[in-house]
């Protein structure tokens, strides 16, 4: 299965100069290059802004790191209005019980933009956990495990990678199927096997460290399990290829230590 990325649009101030100058005006091309300089000129001052049609909006720091992502400053100002007063209550989210019908239905808005985004189909269940992605490293093996003789299948492609594999190797028989370690983890090995007595596969689709990602699901009977932290939703993909995925939340579309 051969899985194509999808482009994600990073939006930086330059981009925009040629829509409009310092005074909201219109800029028609070469003649206003002047126009254009000015404005980078002025993106080195304290204050940051881009330019719109008749309109000067200021721009948003962006955070390259392979951690937090930012956040749209809609989602910023609704969930700061929620910290204060949640839907009228004149009580915080974090005041109100999570059994309440209010916290019922943003959990399961949450799990419906989920459901709609990744097409996930009706027999699979989606979570939201405590502990990060990092906490999946060892909680896979105590539920996919078998307690004697189990056995499990790893794909070691990076950091994160050797991480998943340490903590398997702890509760069983942990099988390195292949390893890029001796590049320095610059490649993504191809043609191996996966055990058919496995309890299941484990692998992580991208790696931010060292640049690389998995572009195809190796075809086995073994249930497949998927570190998708770092690209869950950055393309499509068949999600039914899988058995298990879990992806720390923070790293493209939430907060720190939150697990989907």
């Amino acid at each position: 299965m051969k899985v194509a990325a999808l482009s994600l649009p990073v939006i930086l101030g330059f981009g925009f100069f040629p829509f409009g100058d310092n005074n909201g005006g219109e800029l028609s091309g070469q003649g206003d290059r002047g126009k254009i300089n000015r404005g980078l000129t002025r993106l080195s001052g304290q204050n940051h802004y881009f330019w719109l049609p008749n309109k000067r909006v200021p721009m948003k720091k962006h955070n390259f790191s392979a951690g937090p992502c930012i956040l749209a400053p809609e989602v910023l100002q609704q969930a700061s209005q929620a910290i204060l007063n949640f839907d009228d209550l004149d009580l915080s989210l974090i005041e109100i019980s999570h059994r309440s019908k209010n916290f019922v239905a943003v959990m399961e808005e949450a799990q419906a933009l989920t459901r709609e985004l990744l097409h996930v189909p009706e027999d699979y269940e989606v979570l939201f956990l405590q502990g990060g992605a990092s906490l999946q490293f060892v909680m896979v093996p105590f539920n996919l495990m078998q307690l004697e003789g189990g056995k499990a299948a790893y794909l070691n492609t990076g950091s994160w990678a050797s991480k998943a594999l340490k903590e398997g190797v702890r509760l069983g028989e942990a099988v390195e199927v292949a390893s890029s370690k001796d590049q320095n983890f610059n490649y993504i090995p191809k043609g191996f096997g996966i055990p058919e007595d496995a309890d299941y596969f484990h692998f992580t689709s991208n790696n931010t460290i060292f640049g690389t990602s998995v572009r195809e699901v190796p075809l086995t009977e073994v249930p497949v399990v998927c570190d998708m932290s770092s690209d869950i939703f950055s393309r499509q993909f068949p999600l039914t290829d899988y058995d298990l995925i879990y992806a720390g939340a923070q790293k493209i579309w939430g907060r720190l230590a939150l697990l989907w």
